[in-house]
């Protein structure tokens, strides 16, 4: 049978540049998109990795003692992570350099390196305006440096 209506070649030419144009758009739009969300999960893993690479620069040791049931493990690492930071954190603010952190279920024990001795007093006193000191070892001088041990019950 033939067909009744006629339709011109540059009619459907036309139509099907519509439609390819349509397709190249989407093609691009999802392009764009696939490239952003990939360099968010980039820019997301790289802010991990560079809180990671913060930690081990510092060359602190993080000395976990006393057994933690299965069960608490989790809930412990958890816990210690936020003593740590907690503590980093005041550090950092008050100056005070540390060499070691040996972290219980009770206290915290830290080696800290003090310049000379005003720098060992005014370290005693903001950790002792701010925690409660267990146990305090005497200073030995290092070197011109003082080191001493303080236990901080949490």
């Amino acid at each position: 049978m033939m067909k009744k209506a006629f339709i011109p070649n540059w009619y459907i030419d036309k139509k099907n540049q519509l439609r390819y144009k349509k397709f190249k758009i989407c093609i691009v739009i999802m392009l764009i998109v696939n490239i952003l969300l990939m360099s968010f999960i980039l820019n997301t893993s790289n802010k991990v990795k560079n809180i990671e690479s913060d930690i081990a620069l510092q060359k602190k040791k993080i000395n976990v003692v006393e057994g933690i049931k299965k069960s608490n493990i989790v809930k412990q690492d958890v816990v210690i992570i936020e003593r740590y930071n907690e503590l980093s954190n005041f550090m950092k603010q008050n100056n005070i350099n540390y060499n070691n952190i040996i972290i219980t279920k009770t206290d915290l024990e830290m080696d800290i390196e003090a310049k000379n001795y005003e720098e060992y007093i005014t370290a005693i006193g903001c950790i002792e305006n701010n925690y409660s000191i267990k146990i305090l070892t005497p200073n030995n001088k290092n070197k011109g440096n003082f080191n001493f041990k303080v236990t901080i019950g949490v």
